[in-house]
């Protein structure tokens, strides 16, 4: 699948990350409009006698945003390890002050033939979690998180490509 074209974000699940290279159950997010992704380095150059002599910079993590259209409590249960609760009323969703749990998320896009997947296993919370409330305007929520080396896994970020696309698995399987 050389130089293939990729177009439109298709789908994006998350899940809980157990912590030992398994996940819990996953869940799409509907209506997933953007996912923006910025690979974070480290990097250091050595230098003296007029001229740098070294460089050196290493991957350190993935800053990752989504804007998701809707108001999903299943999905805020993953990103806050908090459910909702259940009243013969509706739901309810309280935020208490508590630590963020790491999940993992996929993204799935169309190139010109098949798919690309991209998988980050240890993802967590740690930026803005904002709602745009208007008249007349879907609610769109906005996050920001950031994506770490999963110990048990080996990687932040693994990219497949496809060339007969098919449905997501969580993790992603490729054979």
């Amino acid at each position: 699948m050389a130089n293939q074209y990729t177009f439109s974000v298709q789908q994006v699940q998350v899940a809980p990350n157990n912590g030992n290279g398994t996940f819990g159950s996953a869940y799409e997010l509907q209506s997933t409009k953007t996912v923006t992704t910025a690979q974070k380095l480290v990097s250091d150059r050595s230098q003296g006698n007029t001229k740098i002599t070294a460089l050196a910079a290493q991957t350190i993590s993935y800053d990752l945003s989504l804007d998701t259209a809707g108001f999903d409590f299943s999905a805020l249960s993953i990103f806050m390890n908090d459910p909702a609760t259940s009243s013969n009323t509706g739901q309810v969703w309280t935020v208490p002050n508590q630590l963020m749990p790491y999940f993992g998320l996929v993204a799935q896009a169309f190139p010109e033939a098949g798919d690309v997947l991209w998988f980050w296993p240890r993802c967590k919370i740690t930026g803005d979690f904002s709602y745009k409330l208007e008249f007349g305007k879907i609610i769109v929520p906005q996050f920001k998180c950031e994506a770490i080396e999963d110990e048990n896994l080996g990687f932040i970020v693994r990219v497949y490509e496809r060339p007969g696309g098919g449905s997501i698995t969580f993790p992603p399987v490729v054979s």
